[in-house]
């Protein structure tokens, strides 16, 4: 009987399973940069487990930057989360999986797995699917109580109230005192592995590959945290509050062109919803920024040193300085000090220039603080640690095992198969408007191609962190529109589509399609073209990704191309691929100058692992 056999589903088969832990095996405690290694053992009782019934599991601590402290002592701090949609996932820059014993083999190997992975969340996503991510990843969900400050929105990014990151404000942790590390908690992530060996629904045959050594490279600090959205300008725009006056007053709101050490921030939707300071965005400490919606621009202050936030109270009903037709509603006070100055004197330039006002209801108000360090920058960190890999282990019955190797000894191979991702990499200079990037693609049984443009702008966390040059807001009366497709919300991370066109692949003495494909609609923001939609959903398909939503089209940006067709495979050996794009010179809608690009193309492939006697070859 050949050894595939083993594989085939069989009823009368009695099996059952149990859960076990293996720790890494070099060291207690990971940060940014570091390799956790996992080696799991092919010892007696462990031959078989479920790779996707099985799990990493870690505890992530986000710190705060320990030197940054203000003039008066304070620390200037913001509240820091990892990336909302990916959760720990962002921690996971590359992936390998070897084969144990003397031979290590090199069975798997994912380069930028989170850029894969956030693009797998991005599509592959529905509410509910979002709601275990955040039982169980680090990924914070919509929350309704923190909606847009207008309404509209239903960010992640949003969520004050259930967010795992931070303790949430009570009488033990008060918001009126300074924000520190003690108010950022330690998250445990349970994160199923998106590679083609833990994805796979075939019970694994452990004892054959003598055990399995697993490497994560750990991503770089500066690209995975993020503030909350009703925070940062910029991420999920028009989220933030709106400056309403300096005496809460609707009918005279005292106008600061002198300057403000103090002022009102009405009720919305996103703002004491529960006559309470649960949702307010901002923490004791932060140093803030304002935004005229109107003249879409900076206010800047006018002083050397911009003030943060001394105490924050919340005005209820009759209660004094909560007056105005809105005061059923209540006001949230917000008190400025510290500095060189100790309150906010607008102006046309930073540090001088001409006096102007702060306009009343047409004001956001958001976080200066991670723009206002300094030289140093704004250097958060993270740790992993209490690292462990849970197995699905599958017992199979007396006598199963012995015959596998009985028959693997007469000369029987076992094949197991399973759905991987190769990244063949490219960089695009930012003044390429015409490319043809070469992919030497080199699977024998190929799926499809994912291609993600990543803006490969070199950022700091502080730039990062305050959307600097990351996206452009034009805010209008009633609405706003976030414009400049060549930005990227999540740099290093989602694809950005900059102002590309079209494009067409050539690979087997041809064009594929035969005509350009036009994403001109998703460059300028107005839509998205049928065909382009249709070649992105079917080569999602057939990469083992089901795309339940497009919402993310332009923000996770992605060229997809099926190379074969439900069960089918494509060699792509010696079929001199390349993909061939047109930009224009400018980016419509805002003239935005152009971006460095670094192009993870993904490949789609069938791997096989195959087993004969004591020797392991791999099948790309």
């Amino acid at each position: 009987m050949p050894a595939e056999s083993f594989w085939s589903a069989d009823e009368k088969i009695p099996i059952s399973q149990t859960k076990i832990a293996i720790p890494s095996t070099n060291g207690l405690n990971y940060q940014a940069g570091q390799k956790i290694q996992i080696d799991i053992p092919a010892t007696a009782g462990l031959d078989y487990f479920q790779p996707k019934e099985s799990y990493l599991k870690f505890d992530v601590e986000v710190s705060l930057p320990a030197a940054w402290v203000l003039a008066d002592g304070t620390g200037g701090q913001t509240r820091l989360q990892l990336d909302a949609e990916t959760g720990g996932q962002v921690l996971i820059r590359d992936i390998f999986i070897h084969s144990g014993g003397a031979g290590n083999v090199l069975l798997e190997e994912i380069q930028n797995y989170n850029v894969l992975t956030s693009l797998k969340y991005d599509y592959e996503t529905n509410e509910n699917i979002i709601k275990k991510r955040a039982l169980t990843e680090g990924v914070t969900s919509y929350d309704p109580r923190c909606r847009s400050t207008h309404g509209g929105l239903q960010g992640q990014g949003n969520n004050l109230n259930t967010n795992p990151y931070w303790k949430k404000p009570t009488d033990q942790h008060p918001i009126s005192a300074s924000y520190t590390n003690d108010d950022q908690q330690k998250v445990k992530c349970l994160l199923p592995l998106n590679t083609g060996i833990f994805a796979n629904d075939r019970v694994f045959p452990i004892m054959l590959t003598e055990g399995l050594r697993i490497e994560i490279v750990l991503e770089d600090a500066n690209m995975v945290f993020r503030q909350l959205s009703q925070a940062n300008l910029g991420h999920e725009s028009f989220t933030n509050p709106v400056f309403h006056s300096t005496n809460g007053c609707d009918t005279a709101p005292d106008n600061p062109a002198a300057g403000l050490n103090e002022f009102f921030i009405a009720k919305n939707q996103n703002i004491g919803a529960d006559q309470n300071l649960t949702n307010f965005p901002f923490v004791v400490g932060e140093v803030l920024g304002f935004w005229d919606m109107n003249e879409n621009r900076e206010i800047f202050n006018g002083n050397a040193e911009r003030p943060h936030i001394t105490s924050i109270t919340w005005i209820g009903v009759g209660e004094a300085g909560g007056g105005g037709s809105d005061s059923a509603y209540g006001y949230v006070k917000v008190a400025l000090g510290g500095g060189s100055s100790g309150y906010f004197v607008p102006t046309d330039a930073e540090g001088g220039g001409s006096a102007r006002a702060i306009t009343p209801g047409k004001t956001i108000v958001y976080s200066y603080s991670p723009k206002f360090s300094g030289s140093t920058g704004y250097n958060p960190t993270y740790e992993v640690s209490n690292v462990e890999m849970i197995l699905q282990k599958v017992e199979m019955p007396d006598g199963y095992t012995r015959k596998l190797m009985s028959n693997m000894k007469e000369g029987g191979v076992l094949n197991y198969d399973f759905l991987s991702y190769t990244n063949y990499k490219y960089s695009q200079p930012a003044t390429e408007y015409v490319a043809n990037i070469r992919l030497p693609l080199n699977n024998s049984r190929a799926k499809s191609l994912l291609m993600i443009p990543i803006d490969a702008t070199i950022r700091s966390a502080s730039n990062v962190l305050g959307a600097t040059d990351t996206a452009v807001t034009h805010f209008q009366e009633n609405s706003v529109t976030t414009l400049g497709a060549s930005r990227s919300q999540r740099p290093g991370l989602t694809g950005v589509i900059d102002s590309l066109q079209n494009y067409q692949m050539f690979y087997d003495g041809r064009l594929n399609p035969s005509r350009r494909v036009d994403v001109s609609k998703s460059s300028a923001l107005t839509g998205i073209s049928q065909q382009h939609l249709i070649e992105l959903e079917k080569a999602l398909v057939m990469g083992g990704i089901t795309p339940f939503s497009f919402k993310k089209h332009t923000s996770n940006f992605c060229l997809g191309r099926a190379l074969s067709l439900q069960s089918g495979v494509y060699d792509t050996r010696g079929k001199d691929f390349s993909l061939q794009l047109e930009y224009t010179a400018s980016v419509s809608p805002n003239n935005s100058a152009s971006l460095p690009k670094l192009w993870n193309c993904f490949c789609a492939h069938i791997r096989r692992i195959v087993i004969s006697g004591d020797a392991i070859a791999l099948e790309v």
